[in-house]
């Protein structure tokens, strides 16, 4: 199946906390609250009031930022940094 390449508008569109919910699977709009006190997520691109939204683009470019950190964090370190992180420097 192909699939085409997100429009500039599927990017620039705004999401709710439910539909931030859905994006990640989550079950209800408390656990995007939860995720977001956590860090595990943005902060929204739109506050007004009780009114917070996301922009597909944010989360997006979020997701791949904590990826690429995940990554990193998995490689072996070498040098100076594996000497303070085992405490010897």
């Amino acid at each position: 199946m192909i699939t085409a390449a997100p429009s500039i508008i599927d990017l620039e569109r705004f999401l709710n906390a439910g539909e931030v919910a859905h994006y990640y699977g989550l079950k209800s709009r408390v656990s995007v609250w939860r995720w977001r006190k956590e860090g595990r997520i943005p902060r929204p691109d739109l506050e007004r009031g009780n009114m917070k939204r996301w922009k597909v683009r944010s989360l997006i470019e979020w997701d791949k930022i904590q990826s690429e950190r995940d990554r990193s964090d998995a490689e072996p370190s070498t040098g100076k940094s594996l000497l303070r992180r085992l405490g010897l420097s």
